[in-house]
């Protein structure tokens, strides 16, 4: 990863952890979709979710992944 997409993925992920807290679950999934990559990465974080029964914040992965 270059400098300049760790940057970019540090604040990303900043701005997923206080839309998290606030809970807003769109939001934050957008940010998680933004940096994940390739599809197999997101569904490891779409079963993480849900075995952490994080259920708004699966639904949102999977509403932005379909998208």
């Amino acid at each position: 990863m270059t400098s300049l997409n760790s940057l970019l993925f540090v604040q990303c992920w900043k701005l997923f952890e206080e839309c998290f807290e606030r809970r807003w679950h769109r939001t934050a999934a957008y940010y998680i979709l933004r940096n994940s990559y390739p599809p197999s990465s997101i569904s490891l974080l779409l079963i993480a979710t849900l075995d952490e029964s994080l259920y708004e914040l699966a639904g949102e992965l999977v509403f932005l992944w379909v998208m």
